[in-house]
């Protein structure tokens, strides 16, 4: 390979200029953006730190919990990483969503949510064209879901309860 060029007579040097590679990822509408954004930012804290996706970022679980412990949120596609990175610290320790297993029986259930944090979570899903599938078990978080986003909520429990 050549590393020079000519010009009009005059020899150039050629210089390898490495580029990162270029993320593109598809993007919500501005619309549901901002409405997505503004939803989850009820519950969970605006990140410090600006942050860049990466590649290596895209290709794995993104998740932040809130700051009482009670909900966390996973995004499971790029264009929902995109957005929930905005909530990420880059200082903390990386949230991962635990992997529950509900009962597939049809018995009969109570469990108590907290509305304050259940009530934006239906928001969010609200936001998109499909049903979200919801998972629920006796004394167990509640598991709703989509394509782009897992949200999970644990118990209420009353201290009289416990």
């Amino acid at each position: 390979m050549k590393n020079t060029i000519t010009v009009d007579g005059v020899e150039y040097v050629k210089k390898n200029i490495e580029r990162e590679e270029e993320l593109t990822i598809e993007t919500f509408s501005h619309k549901e953006t901002e409405a997505i954004t503004k939803v989850i930012a009820k519950q969970f804290e605006w990140s410090n730190k600006q942050r860049t996706i990466t590649k290596e970022m895209i290709e794995k679980e993104m998740a932040v919990m809130d700051a009482g412990n009670v909900s966390l949120i996973v995004a499971k596609t790029p264009q929902a990483k995109k957005i929930l990175i905005q909530f990420i610290d880059a200082d903390k320790q990386e949230q991962k969503a635990p992997t529950l297993k509900y009962d597939e029986s049809n018995k009969p259930i109570r469990s108590r949510y907290a509305t304050n944090y259940l009530i934006p979570a239906l928001q969010l899903f609200d936001i998109f064209d499909e049903s979200p599938n919801i998972s629920v078990a006796k004394d167990y978080p509640i598991t709703i879901e989509n394509k782009h986003f897992r949200y999970i909520l644990a118990p209420r429990v009353d201290k009289d309860e416990e």
